[in-house]
């Protein structure tokens, strides 16, 4: 929804807006940026008001879940790390468990499905090695923190 949003405002505008700064909008703001066309106004002001109403949900979850979890000296960590928030970050952590259990870093990384199973001589696939290993929940939590919205 952000992003369909940032695509009306720069389209229509000429304005380019970063996802963080749509979100701090509190009032309505976009309608009169598209004020030329009521469909255009009509459509920014739906659209802002449901990412509020979702934001306001997501925060919602992220309090409850806060609440309900014992959390390790880890979990601040992650959260330092561009694109990871308290869901994406909580999800890591459950599912990662003791990190004591991992010998290397390939380990955890090999865990996390980050690593590739193909095999190569030359340039050239010689094989392919079984790419269900390891935890698809945390290949997806990677993959989310590397493009965040």
């Amino acid at each position: 929804m952000l992003i369909s949003l940032q695509n009306i405002i720069t389209r229509n505008c000429g304005i380019t807006m970063k996802s963080r700064d749509i979100k701090r909008i509190r009032e309505d703001r976009v309608s009169p940026l598209l004020a030329g066309n009521e469909d255009l106004a009509l459509a920014g002001k739906v659209s802002k008001e449901s990412i509020d109403f979702l934001t306001r949900q997501i925060r919602s979850i992220e309090t409850f879940v806060d609440r309900k979890l014992e959390l390790n000296d880890g979990y601040q960590e992650l959260l330092s790390v561009p694109g990871i928030g308290k869901i994406l970050g909580l999800t890591i952590m459950l599912e990662t468990g003791p990190v004591e259990r991992f010998q290397n870093v390939g380990n955890y990384a090999s865990y996390c499905r980050l690593v590739s199973s193909r095999w190569t001589s030359n340039d050239k696939t010689k094989g392919k090695g079984n790419k269900k290993n390891g935890n698809k929940y945390l290949s997806w939590a990677f993959s989310e923190a590397a493009d965040p919205v």
